[in-house]
């Protein structure tokens, strides 16, 4: 489960002003910045031999790849979400979707369920048919 409070103003965004999307976005890449310089602090100290836990290294090496990848990740959308949005009208409700991206999710699909893919790429996509003329919200 995400629990996320700024995620969820963005979710609702189309009730508020292109400048309120803005904020909780702006508000998202500050988390992220600062949950990535204490995953750096964490890791430096126990490169330097200095962590408060050095029987647990190996673990929490493990848990921090995913915590820094995490806020990489986060970090890496809102960069996205801030520049799409800096495009919308003052009311969000008017904004178009971005159809490329929606048509690049929609063909992701996961090749093998029981294992996930190699590397940490994005996952490879299916060979489906969606409409080319996409250009507006309309269904």
């Amino acid at each position: 489960m995400l629990e996320f409070e700024q995620l969820l103003k963005v979710f609702f965004a189309d009730y508020g002003t292109k400048t309120d999307a803005l904020q909780a976005i702006a508000t998202i890449q500050a988390w992220a910045r600062e949950r990535n310089q204490e995953n750096i602090a964490v890791a430096r100290s126990y490169v330097k031999g200095a962590g408060p836990f050095p029987k647990s290294a190996a673990v929490l090496g493990i848990v921090g790849r995913f915590h820094t990848d995490f806020a990489d990740m986060v970090a890496a959308w809102a960069n996205w979400a801030a520049n799409t949005t800096d495009g919308w009208p003052d009311e969000p409700r008017h904004a178009e979707p971005d159809w490329e991206f929606m048509k690049q999710i929609a063909k992701r699909a996961r090749v093998n369920r029981g294992s996930p893919p190699s590397g940490c790429g994005l996952l490879p996509t299916a060979s489906i048919d969606l409409p080319s003329d996409r250009t507006s919200a309309s269904p």
